[in-house]
């Protein structure tokens, strides 16, 4: 016994004099990382749901959400945004609306309601609905028997702006539709599309801040000529709107500045292809498997480019808008767009982040996550989260992003391409 407890002590010792560099060695091991790392995994898991009361739900309530190109709103469609099961509409004015699926009468959908300048009305038995689902008309019942004041469904501000139809779902009063540059820019043209996405709607946000996967899934596409080297994500800043991320490829001379902005959009110009791209790339979550994307698009015009310069670079966009099938809203008509949608969708309807393994390059996913968790921890506090806007004095939210040269190490994430454009841009255009 005397022995064994003399071993114990001398053990005891050896793994004393062990301890410091046996930390250092833990600290760096998988182990250790993986640890650290399985915070972002559990937020993730968090992050799923978009329910009212969810914690991501919470979040997209607080601003102002696309949920349809302008330009396909001909008629009342039923929608789900959130997990909210709704009628999207115009007024005869031309006003956008958006209400509860279902008449609280018997339950019929109101998508095939008669459009009146106060309302939606069901053509089932005619209840009518005003914007904010406030029931204002029962006709088929007695003066002296209505009770219209106590019938209310779900109705939501809306806004069409900038291409695009927009839907405030949260309470009280609502802040900014923020003017991004390229909404308000007059140099150029301008297309709005919009695809859907099965899966998650984090799975699509985490690709925008991924840019190592270009390499690779991207490797045979438009964008060979600047992705065929790995990069090294040299950092993320944050901004007043999200953060940036800035990626560089050493061997092939260049930085990408990437933005991404809250609640999810994803600011990038495609300026190595001809015509170059800026992109507004939103991303609206459905419910916890499906989510929309709106994306727009913006072609700057050519400094000093004649008219038919210009008209000639609407038509490839053009030309390229149709290309993506209407009928099948689940295909995209850009190689690129589908390389990552194949990728999104293929980590099944909500990804299983239980048995993913982070690594070091996903730093920008990792901040991506950290950055939700740290803007819902706001409104807990009972702060605006970032990106929320409302100064009726603002006018253009600019961005700095695409491909630069190499040495573009210092930038001013407010900045315009507008006024970087001439000195910064780095590639040539070339024909895609």
């Amino acid at each position: 016994m005397a022995r064994s407890r003399a071993q114990a002590k001398k053990s005891n010792r050896q793994a004393a004099k062990q301890s410091a560099p046996a930390r250092k060695a833990a600290a760096a091991s998988p182990s250790v990382a993986k640890r650290v790392l399985g915070t972002a995994s559990q937020i993730a898991q968090k992050l799923v749901g978009v329910g009212a009361g969810d914690p991501a739900g919470r979040l997209f309530r607080r601003y102002w959400l696309p949920i349809e190109v302008a330009a396909d709103l001909t008629k009342a469609k039923e929608v789900r945004i959130l997990g909210e099961d709704l009628v999207l509409f115009r007024f005869p004015n031309g006003k956008p609306g958006l209400v509860g699926q279902k008449c609280a009468h018997r339950n019929t959908s109101l998508v095939l309601g008669h459009i009146e300048a106060k309302g939606i009305r069901c053509a089932y038995h005619g209840w009518l609905y005003d914007a904010s689902g406030q029931c204002i008309d029962q006709p088929a019942d007695p003066a002296a028997t209505r009770f219209c004041k106590d019938i209310k469904i779900a109705g939501y501000p809306c806004e069409d702006r900038y291409g695009i139809i927009w839907a405030y779902m949260g309470e009280g009063e609502p802040p900014l539709i923020p003017p991004y540059d390229i909404f308000v820019r007059k140099d150029g043209f301008n297309r709005v599309v919009k695809s859907y996405h099965k899966c998650n709607w984090l799975q699509v946000c985490e690709n925008m801040v991924d840019p190592q996967h270009t390499s690779f899934l991207h490797r045979f596409s438009p964008l060979t000529d600047v992705v065929a080297e790995c990069p090294t994500l040299d950092k993320t800043e944050d901004t007043p709107y999200g953060f940036v991320v800035q990626s560089t490829r050493e061997d092939q001379g260049h930085s990408r500045l990437d933005h991404f902005v809250f609640p999810a959009m994803n600011r990038v110009a495609v300026n190595h292809i001809h015509p170059p791209l800026e992109i507004c790339w939103f991303v609206t979550p459905i419910d916890e498997t499906h989510a929309i994307s709106i994306t727009y698009r913006f072609v700057p015009e050519p400094p000093g480019a004649d008219r038919e310069t210009i008209e000639r670079r609407i038509r490839m966009v053009e030309e390229f808008d149709r290309k993506i099938p209407r009928d099948n809203p689940h295909e995209s008509g850009s190689l690129v767009f589908a390389q990552d949608m194949w990728a999104m969708e293929a980590q099944g309807p909500i990804s299983d982040r239980t048995k993913e393994n982070l690594a070091q390059s996903d730093r920008g996913v990792i901040r991506l996550r950290r950055a939700y968790w740290d803007a819902i921890k706001a409104i807990d506090e009972g702060r605006d989260p970032p990106n929320i806007w409302r100064d009726p004095k603002l006018d253009m939210i600019n961005f700095t992003t695409g491909i630069f040269h190499r040495g573009f190490e210092n930038f001013d994430p407010q900045a315009s391409n507008v006024q970087r454009a001439a000195r910064e841009r780095a590639v040539e255009p070339t024909s895609a």
